[in-house]
């Protein structure tokens, strides 16, 4: 067995060992004899290599294979020492099989189709499972007591980024442990664990992994620690630890209290990033937090209850998606950037739209943001496209906005923000096909005044609808310092601004009439029109 073992880790080093000679040679660096030549009954000519390539190669290995590295010789086990980032993923040891079984149960569980036996895929996957983690633990519960170093500075393992992903069983133990060496002696400054669900929970949310009582650590004002990923893990104690600047929780359930998640805003005072996502509560999270230092703020899919903010004086970035989140005028004083999503679902009517979604008080509570984001889409948002009754507050600091509306409202509603941001310079419309019916048209009284800081405009999933048409002419009309307009037929945007493009090009015919439609107000030739075509 060991045999085989060292002939497959000889096997995966001779691949890495002529990719980093490749890398190598494209560096500079000369590398005499043939990289690959190792075992076999020929010339061992991979340890004639230097240690820095030898490095090199290892970190192009999993390591789980640079690992079984360490049993060709003392060098190799040296060299191993000398790895910066470890990442420890039962999915490496889980077979094919298992993902189809687990396919299988995500997708019919829990009434299987005809044909096709639920039971009999549980038992499979339970089955792979509980090896797939025996094998793992053994594997880390080996390299642990084969570090009996740690106590010697010069020898000592350093570690810059750990990433731990298993299954939630008995093996906690050893899981833990594994944490608390990775902090304690390694100073490790990135930690990633990714705790899964066996296949067969029929509630997976409410099985989180459970940390000691004490901590992931013992000594966390000693730590290195500056970011940190938990997903389907308990909320640890995370008081003292001085260097982490990035905290990453996801996927808890609704049994997890508000006070579990106010906790971290109030005792994590020196974080810069905290982002929930799938992050589940009963009742309300309120957030107060003076001493709080986080610059950057995301609440991604995180339902169940109300979260209202009442003190983050250093943020500065705040995403909403899909969450129902409360705030006042004067409880985000560094608030630049806000991107607020909501997708409307089947089962949802227009009046369940969170706080978050109504322009006047995005208005009022945010006058200082130099970015916004806003996406209303999906079935049940179409009631949305009449203008408030009263005007809206200033927006004197909008540089730039960007709006994500179903094709069933008046495209030309981004015309309320424009009129109240007079220093905004880039206008992004971006309008997403919607099955709902078209509703009525803005009616809109004339305006008097001119915009002097605008230069760009773009729309996308353009028709040449007369709204959209409507819409294109008003801002080129009003806008003294427009530069550029970019009317394209794809359409889709990420939150992050990222631009998903669909290949719709436009005909001749279209383009025409299109640069017609659009030069009977203004003239083309002074305000330059891309049609853009891809």
């Amino acid at each position: 067995m060991a045999r085989m073992k060292k002939k497959g880790a000889l096997s995966r080093l001779r691949t890495a060992t002529s990719r980093a000679a490749t890398v190598a040679r494209r560096k500079g660096v000369v590398v005499v004899g043939g990289a690959g030549d190792c075992g076999g009954g020929g010339e061992d000519r991979i340890s004639d290599l230097p240690d820095d390539l030898l490095r090199l190669v290892l970190r192009r290995l999993d390591t789980r294979t640079a690992l079984a590295t360490g049993a060709l010789s003392r060098r190799w086990a040296s060299l191993c020492r000398g790895l910066n980032a470890l990442d420890f993923l039962v999915s490496d040891v889980l077979p094919p099989r298992y993902h189809r079984c687990r396919d299988h149960l995500l997708l019919h569980h829990p009434h299987a189709t005809k044909g096709i036996d639920a039971d009999d895929a549980k038992v499979v996957a339970g089955r792979y499972e509980r090896l797939s983690m025996r094998k793992m633990v053994a594997s880390i519960d080996s390299f642990l007591d084969a570090a009996p170093d740690d106590d010697d500075p010069d020898r000592r393992r350093r570690i810059t980024r750990l990433r731990l992903e298993f299954i939630i069983n008995h093996h906690s133990d050893s899981i833990n442990r594994l944490i608390a060496t990775a902090i304690d002696a390694w100073g490790v400054k990135d930690l990633e664990i990714l705790a899964g669900t066996p296949a067969h929970q029929l509630r997976p949310l409410d099985r989180l992994h459970i940390f000691p009582h004490q901590g992931i650590c013992s000594d966390p004002r000693s730590s290195t620690l500056t970011s940190l990923t938990l997903a389907n893990c308990t909320i640890p104690p995370l008081q003292g630890f001085q260097a982490l600047r990035i905290l990453v929780l996801q996927h808890l359930p609704s049994s997890t209290r508000p006070a579990d998640y106010e906790s971290v805003f109030t005792s994590c005072t020196q974080l810069r990033v905290l982002h929930l996502k799938s992050c589940m509560f009963d009742g309300v999270l309120r957030v107060n937090a003076p001493c709080s230092s986080i610059e950057q703020l995301v609440f991604d899919h995180c339902g169940g209850g109300l979260i209202i903010l009442y003190a983050l004086p250093k943020l500065e970035e705040m995403a909403v998606v899909q969450t129902c989140v409360w705030f006042q005028r004067g409880c985000m004083p560094c608030l630049k950037r806000l991107n607020l999503i909501f997708r409307y679902k089947h089962d949802h009517h227009s009046t369940s739209m969170p706080w978050g979604m109504n322009l006047m008080q995005i208005a009022e509570n945010t006058p200082e943001i130099t970015e916004l984001f806003l996406e209303f889409t999906g079935r049940g948002a179409a009631t949305m496209d009449a203008p408030p009754s009263s005007p809206l507050p200033s927006l004197p600091n909008l540089r730039k906005l960007v709006v994500v509306v179903p094709s069933s409202w008046d495209v030309s509603w981004p015309r309320l923000l424009l009129e109240v941001a007079p220093c905004l310079e880039i206008l992004h419309v971006h309008v997403a096909a919607c099955e709902d019916e078209p509703r009525g048209e803005i009616s809109w009284r004339r305006c008097e005044s001119r915009h002097r800081k605008l230069k760009e405009l773009g729309m996308s999933g353009f028709e040449g609808t007369g709204r959209q048409v409507y819409f294109v002419n008003f801002v080129m009309e009003v806008s003294l310092a427009l530069k550029s307009v970019s009317l394209c037929k794809y359409a889709g945007v990420y939150w992050d601004y990222d631009i998903v493009r669909e290949d719709r090009r436009w005909s001749s015919e279209d383009r025409a009439d299109v640069l017609k439609q659009i030069g009977e107000r203004v003239s083309c030739t002074d305000i330059p029109v891309q049609l853009v075509r891809e």
